[in-house]
């Protein structure tokens, strides 16, 4: 199936995040299939350098192996259990990690729930609303979609909602919402000290410097100013198989719009000449 039709069908039934849906399909947006370390693998077999590495995606890895054994190993535990008056190991194991991390004598830890009855059809009707006769406006859709097996949940809002958001780009309809990171900060803590971490350290700290010697985060902000000029130089970046992102008024000031780059230490060294590479090649110095 082509892009274009990706398009299409994503338009009529996903509301993205941080997104003006009146402009998505005008913008050339990647329709992701699948990952492959730091690579993200659109339809039709495009390729793309994710070089947004802290947002969403690289947090969780791109079909990272080790990571997707974790999930199966937890699931193939226990998929999910309810703590009401009763224990289960894997939130024990998790509260005693966290609790010398956070600032608080004796901490105890809140595991909340995002939904209710797991399982669709259980009340006699696909939803238990429908028992009721009420079609409502908006309806979270939690644990039922996979039985509680898995961590996925969806939010369906009728078409009187979702239009009233819609609007010129970056407009004040805009609605800006959207989903939580996803990385394990305490994995990632107990990576750094353990033995990996001098070496994934140091060779952060390298790929930092080949884009910005001495700049402190990997977080790299690439003030372009004009909104045009961050828009183009983006799409020029996507065109050139490297995912950089144009952030631009209202989330910054007006006349410093940038590209967002992020680099990280799984970035190898043929990604990183890449990167650098294809920035020269749309004229952008950011250093």
């Amino acid at each position: 199936m082509s892009i274009a039709s990706w398009i299409k069908r994503d338009k009529r039934v996903v509301w993205h995040g941080f997104t003006q849906m009146s402009c998505y399909d005008t913008s050339t947006p990647v329709i992701v299939e699948t990952g492959e370390g730091n690579y993200l693998i659109a339809v039709e077999d495009n390729r793309y350098l994710d070089a947004i590495s802290s947002l969403w995606v690289m947090t969780i890895g791109h079909n990272d192996p080790d990571l997707n054994q974790a999930a199966v190993d937890q699931l193939l535990k226990i998929s999910h259990s309810t703590l009401l008056g009763n224990g289960n190991v894997a939130p024990i194991e998790l509260a005693e990690a966290l609790a010398p991390q956070v600032p608080v004598p004796e901490p105890h830890f809140l595991f909340a729930s995002d939904g209710a009855a797991t399982g669709f059809g259980r009340t006699g009707t696909l939803f238990a609303s429908e028992q009721c006769g009420i079609a409502p406006d908006i309806m979270c859709l939690g644990k039922g979609i996979t039985g509680g097996y898995a961590p996925l949940s969806a939010t369906a809002a009728a078409p009187h909602i979702y239009e009233t958001f819609l609007g010129p780009d970056l407009g004040e309809r805009t609605f800006y919402h959207g989903h939580s990171y996803s990385g394990n900060a305490l994995a990632a803590v107990d990576i750094l000290e353990g033995c990996e971490g001098k070496q994934l350290k140091a060779t952060l700290r390298s790929n930092i410097d080949q884009v910005r010697p001495g700049h402190p985060s990997p977080i790299i902000p690439v003030v372009l100013g004009d909104e045009d000029r961050a828009m183009t130089v983006s799409s020029e970046l996507q065109k050139m198989g490297i995912l950089v992102p144009a952030i631009r008024p209202p989330t910054v000031a007006p006349g410093t719009s940038r590209l967002r780059l992020t680099v990280s230490a799984a970035h190898t060294p043929g990604d990183m000449r890449r990167l650098l590479s294809a920035l020269d090649s749309a004229g952008v110095d950011a250093t």
